[in-house]
């Protein structure tokens, strides 16, 4: 994309009684002269030597114009900065694509945050040289290091650097990777933004991106605020879905890499029980009339309804291969199963008949059930369509392309506004259909690597959860247009989760990385 953007969105810096409006932005140079710094920039010197060439430069790689700093004066403690003038916050979300193009004593590339003047902000900079990423403060012109890791930044090569600074909590991610969790309390105000280098570094940067974060409501209260975690002890690879026992107050987690259901107690917040048993466990529901619980599996086995009182296994209801998402229909006492290369069944729990299926033109991921009519909307993301299916008659009764992206997985309803928020992972978007044309009627970016959203009627909301490691929250501003107002560092493939509205709570489902450990972390809505 070649154009620079600037979407306001809401946001509340509560300084007294003042409040400021902040804007999203992103810079890609397009419409800069050749030769000339960019506007909109203002330009400092930390340390010592000459002041950096910040200028804009045609790319030999299809990136466009990119801005580039070329004075590659080898002062050792020289650091140019590119300060962007038109925005101020203090919790904000960066994003830049930079190229090391060349630096004999270093190929330092950098974020600048919380910027007051040319000694004081902070910085996380990667550098080609050194093969690392590092988190610093500088304090009256003295840079120091207070996070370090090893990563491999090749020269000449495109990568992008992200930081996400939220109070004293800052998350880095090179390359869509996450690299650094820091927290720091040196700077607690807002600041200005920039880009940095060092030294006799030759930088090229492009598509600059910058949102403020909030997680503010208008009333100045937290939108999400993690309030507890729950160990998941022995669980080892992916987790899939999760479902909910509002009565007994226990959540069930579909460990899928561990072939395990997980059983967790939301009153002490402890671990109950790992029920092993299972095949590449993914959808899972309360059956909450028959006190059952229903487990899909990936590989073989079809559906097992677990009793809820003593986690047995009562009855299996062989489907075929890949069983995936799972929902119940309360009021008609039917289990809805979408499995295979394309199909969609009900069954019966109380004697695992099955009612019927439909056949659809892909393997479908989410879909959810419409409670004033008989309508099924169902994802099929091989086929890149919408299926509507008409659970009385078990029949695909109509299909909407979904052409503005691709990978359709997660999917939410709002009935009483009739629309589905469809999540697609290419490019990471939500798409907005409307329910009485089949239409899109709209669309906004979103986390990567998403497998769960969920609208929350009362306020207002939609939460989406990506294996990029973010929560996303978005506001509805008006009708189908939505405004991101927390992006929450979370984990990397934490990408399911559960809304419950009835408690207010949203349950992320973190797996097992490295240091990372397996467990579930539990936000409250407010």
């Amino acid at each position: 994309m070649r154009t620079l953007r600037r979407a306001v969105i809401p946001i509340a810096l509560y300084l007294g009684v003042v409040s400021v409006v902040a804007q999203s932005v992103k810079l890609d140079f397009e419409k800069g002269d050749l030769g000339k710094a960019p506007a909109g920039f203002s330009f400092a010197l930390t340390g010592q030597g000459k002041p950096g060439v910040w200028v804009i430069k045609k790319d030999d790689q299809a990136h466009g114009n990119v801005l580039v700093q070329s004075d590659a004066d080898p002062t050792d403690y020289r650091f140019p900065v590119a300060v962007y003038s038109d925005f101020t916050a203090k919790d904000v979300d960066l994003s830049v694509q930079f190229k090391a193009m060349s630096g004999r004593g270093d190929q330092g590339a950098g974020l600048v945050w919380r910027y007051r003047d040319q000694n004081n902000y902070y910085i996380t900079r990667c550098n080609a040289l050194e093969d690392n990423c590092t988190i610093y403060h500088v304090v009256n012109g003295r840079r120091v290091a207070f996070l370090n890791q090893k990563v491999k930044v090749a020269s000449n090569v495109w990568h992008t650097l992200k930081v996400e600074a939220t109070a004293d909590h800052f998350v880095v991610t090179f390359d869509d990777r996450k690299v650094l969790d820091a927290k720091d309390g040196t700077f607690k105000d807002a600041g200005k933004v920039g880009l940095w280098t060092k030294a006799d570094s030759v930088i090229a940067f492009d598509d600059f991106s910058i949102a403020p974060v909030s997680f503010q409501s208008a009333t100045g209260r937290a939108t999400l605020a993690l309030v507890g975690t729950i160990d998941l002890p022995g669980v080892e690879g992916r987790i899939d879905h999760l479902a909910v026992d509002t009565a007994a107050q226990r959540l069930y987690v579909a460990a899928l890499g561990n072939n395990t259901v997980e059983v967790l107690d939301l009153k002490s917040g402890s671990h109950v029980k790992s029920l092993p048993g299972f095949r590449e466990p993914q959808g899972i529901a309360m059956v909450p009339d028959a006190m059952l619980v229903a487990v899909a599996n990936g590989r073989g086995d079809g559906v097992q309804f677990i009793n809820a009182s003593d986690y047995r296994v009562t009855r299996t209801v062989r489907l075929g291969e890949d069983s995936d998402n799972v929902r119940y229909d309360v009021e008609a006492r039917r289990l809805f199963v979408g499995f295979g290369g394309g199909a969609l069944a009900a069954i019966s729990p109380a004697d695992g008949k099955v009612l019927g299926e439909a056949r659809l033109g892909g393997h479908p991921e989410s879909f959810q059930l419409e409670r004033s009519g008989s309508r099924v909307f169902v994802n099929v993301p091989a086929a890149g369509q919408i299926a509507v299916i008409d659970r009385a008659a078990m029949k695909v009764i109509a299909t909407w392309p979904v052409v503005g992206a691709k990978s359709n997985f997660p999917m939410a309803l709002d009935e009483a506004n009739h629309r589905v928020f469809v999540g697609c992972r290419q490019p990471a978007k939500v798409l907005v259909y409307d329910t009485t044309t089949g239409k899109e009627s709209g669309s906004f970016d979103i986390v990567g690597d998403t497998d769960d959203l969920f609208y929350d009627a009362a306020r207002k909301r939609l939460y989406v959860t990506g294996g990029e490691g973010y929560l996303d929250v978005f506001q509805e501003q008006d009708a189908n247009r939505f405004a991101r107002t927390a992006h929450v560092a979370t984990a990397a493939g934490a990408r399911t989760s559960l809304f419950v509205p009835e408690q207010s709570r949203l349950y992320l489902a973190v797996p097992n990385r490295g240091s990372q450990k397996a467990e579930v972390r539990i936000y409250e809505a407010r």
